[in-house]
């Protein structure tokens, strides 16, 4: 079985973007080293991807081309996304199945590009495996939460911890198994 891994940044209180989904505060942290926080790393070690209507819609208005053009990526949204992008695929209304469907495919690992609404219905389900958080030292005060609650209890071990010496942490957990 293939392994799912959330990995994403948020802020010291818990947001993933302002309000009305910008991302400029992260966009706009000073990064001296200039590092990508492990992300080329993570990148190469995935062939699929999976995210939300609004996180595809974003991506789609900052980017001129898709940045994503040789992974599989699936696009859970209530309303049916028109591609012509290779490669990119609608979920419906039964997409926690076929997320187990895709996970039990042979292939690479599988990245949760966002967004909380989508990261929570999947933890519920037991569907994450990994979740890479790269938190930055910034208080939004607002904005979308990581989680959106309520979610089952479940414990998680740290696998790794990185530190940068622009205060950035960023922190592997597993799921522990029951």
């Amino acid at each position: 079985m293939r392994k799912l891994t959330l990995y994403i940044s948020i802020s010291l209180d818990g947001y993933i973007a302002e309000i009305n989904g910008g991302l400029e505060w992260l966009e706009n942290f000073p990064n001296p080293k200039e590092t990508d926080y492990g992300y080329q790393e993570f990148y190469e070690k995935v062939d699929t991807l999976i995210m939300g209507g609004k996180t595809y819609r974003h991506i789609l208005d900052m980017c001129d081309k898709w940045p994503y053009p040789e992974k599989n990526t699936y696009i859970i949204s209530h309303q049916p996304i028109e591609s012509n992008k290779r490669g990119i695929h609608y979920l419906g209304e039964n997409w926690l199945e076929e997320i187990k469907f895709i996970k039990d495919q042979k292939g690479q690992d599988i990245w949760l590009v966002g967004g909380g609404e989508i990261a929570s219905e999947m933890l519920n389900a037991g569907l994450i495996d990994t979740m890479i958080i790269t938190e930055f030292p910034v208080l939004l005060g607002n904005g979308i939460p990581l989680y959106n609650p309520p979610f089952k209890k479940s414990q998680w071990s740290i696998l790794r911890g990185r530190y940068y010496i622009n205060g950035v942490t960023q922190t592997e957990y597993g799921l522990k198994k029951e």
